[in-house]
């Protein structure tokens, strides 16, 4: 069985809370969805043009991985009780448990 339907926007709506809600509409081609939980995705082209964030986080509540991407930053940090660390594009840095840096190795040092 199918279900069709034929018109130049397509959306879900959501009214139990009283306010119109749309969790996706299909218009011109193009699925929009607000807030998506995916189990297993299999993406033969990704276009990206924002921030990705992990959101598990270290002591400092920053993320743990961070791609940014219109800015070319990769950061991935690693956390224990007595400091953390931190790779990105520009270098490696140590710092000590209270957040101040211990060791700084990168490009304009």
């Amino acid at each position: 069985s199918e279900i069709l339907a034929f018109a130049q926007r397509f959306a879900i709506v959501d009214e139990v809370t009283g306010q119109l809600r749309t969790p996706f509409v299909v218009q011109g081609g193009q699925v929009f969805i607000n807030y998506a939980m995916i189990d297993t995705a299999f993406i033969q082209n990704l276009v990206l043009g924002m921030t990705l964030r992990s959101s598990a986080v270290n002591e400092q509540g920053l993320p743990l991985l961070e791609i940014n991407i219109p800015a070319g930053k990769l950061i991935l940090r690693g956390s224990a009780a007595d400091g953390s660390s931190e790779l990105a594009n520009t270098g490696l840095k140590f710092f000590h448990g209270n957040g101040i840096t211990a060791i700084d190795l990168g490009l304009g040092v």
